[in-house]
């Protein structure tokens, strides 16, 4: 992240320390306080923190979203495949059938997970659905797979 941008958020939270000391004092400093006495002052700190929020809202989330426009135009464009990540397990599976062995050397239940996108099942399997879609592309590259065509209906036999 940018540097500037660091520096910034830095500043943001400079008033947090004081919000902790006065916790802090509440519990741990002083024993025998009686709840009337300290739920004032926890209110304070809760509508100071809640106060803070809402000016980081205000000022931190443009700020990020500047950023990140900034990366995504910079960004080059991923190329398109067969394959997207909204397409089912099954799906695949049924128009490459030699994905099936990728999809169970990576521990992908087909039958259980078959229903799922891609997407969905790369991020239960702690992937990024980029490199999922990568992996198969490459699978079907390699095996010079084209898409399984459906069967043409059969012809109604002749009486």
């Amino acid at each position: 992240m940018d540097p500037k941008v660091l520096a910034e958020v830095a500043v943001e939270h400079h008033d947090e320390p004081a919000h902790l000391r006065t916790i802090n004092k509440l519990f741990v400093s002083e024993a025998g306080h009686s709840l009337d006495r300290i739920a004032p002052a926890l209110r304070g700190v809760i509508d100071g923190l809640r106060r803070h929020m809402a000016e980081e809202e205000a000022e931190l989330f443009p700020i990020l979203e500047r950023t990140l426009a900034a990366q995504d135009a910079t960004a080059a464009p991923e190329p398109t495949g067969r394959l997207n990540e909204e397409m089912t397990v099954n799906r695949i599976v049924q128009q490459f059938p030699k994905t099936r062995a990728t999809f169970e050397r990576l521990f992908i239940n087909v039958p259980m997970e078959g229903c799922h996108c891609l997407d969905e099942v790369a991020w239960r399997h702690g992937m990024e659905s980029k490199e999922l879609l990568e992996t198969l592309e490459e699978v079907i590259a390699s095996c010079g797979c084209t898409e399984r065509q459906t069967a043409e209906p059969l012809e109604p036999a002749a009486k």
